[in-house]
């Protein structure tokens, strides 16, 4: 089912400095790319679709998404959100980072279903107590405090403005946990794709 209300963003606008500069939401897996992976599995639960990015022309084939840039500049994943929530047409906007290749509709379609029982600020799952704020559901409520952080701080991090909102966290099942990893370096990657030939 389309959901209408809630918009997706998935956010690929790092430098990806770790993986020297090599794009990583193209990178190849699993006869896929990164991103071509995750929209597999969720594009169709979306009908308003975003793709956040400072490197434009390298996604032409997302033709589904509307790719628009960061607001602000060098200001981290936090700039992407606040983006997404400004360009979204949604109330609120699901967050995905680009590096996380293993996303379910499952785990999406729950966390869709959690945020409008509750209708927090923001929905955020704990992956054995750590959050996962780049696997998340942002309402437009949000918008003005992650602003005021991004214009007042040095050096703008997504915690920065948490204390100022309502949000509801829960654990991840673990059949849920390889959902929601990211690779955030080349030797990770490198690592990753060896270890999955031989499992």
């Amino acid at each position: 089912m389309i959901n209408h209300d809630i918009s997706l963003a998935i956010l690929a606008g790092g430098k990806s400095t770790r993986f020297n500069s090599v794009n990583k939401a193209l990178l190849p897996i699993e006869n896929h790319t990164f991103l071509h992976k995750m929209v597999e599995q969720i594009e169709s639960l979306f009908d308003d679709k975003l793709l956040i990015t400072n490197r434009k022309d390298e996604f032409k084939d997302f033709s589904n998404f509307i790719i628009t840039e960061d607001l602000f500049n060098d200001a981290g994943p936090l700039a992407g959100i606040y983006t997404a929530l400004n360009k979204c047409k949604g109330s609120a906007v699901f967050i995905l980072a680009c590096d996380m290749p293993y996303v379910q509709r499952s785990l999406i379609e729950k966390m869709i279903n959690l945020f409008q029982e509750y209708k927090p600020d923001v929905l955020m799952p704990l992956n054995n107590g750590e959050i996962e704020p780049l696997h998340a559901i942002y309402s437009q409520t949000t918008k003005r405090n992650i602003e005021k952080v991004l214009r007042f701080s040095q050096f703008p991090a997504i915690r920065d403005f948490f204390y100022m909102s309502n949000i509801h966290n829960f654990e991840l099942d673990e059949s849920e946990q390889n959902y929601v990893i990211n690779i955030n370096s080349l030797s990770e990657y490198q690592q990753h794709i060896h270890e999955s030939r031989y499992t």
